[in-house]
């Protein structure tokens, strides 16, 4: 994949939006599961609250409406919590 320079993020934090600088992002597939792992730097001095900072976000989804038959749907999400 390519970079974008469309994307934007941010983090509230501190009653403010805080400008989120991606470095890194990956998405990886784990059986039902998705694995995002984002690495870059939060920009808090925008605000005036703090220094800049370098913050690693990682998250675990679960899709849960696929697009398969009914039965084969149901066994792709039989077990939510499970995560190799």
């Amino acid at each position: 994949m390519g970079r974008s320079p469309d994307v934007e993020a941010s983090v509230y934090l501190g009653a403010a939006h805080n400008r989120y600088h991606i470095e890194r992002l990956t998405l990886s597939l784990l059986r039902s599961r998705y694995r995002f792992a984002c690495s870059g730097v939060v920009e808090f001095s925008r605000e005036g609250g703090a220094r800049d900072e370098r913050v690693d976000i990682v998250a675990v989804a679960v899709y849960r409406r696929l697009a398969l038959p009914h039965d084969a749907a149901d066994r792709a999400v039989s077990d939510p919590e499970r995560c190799d």
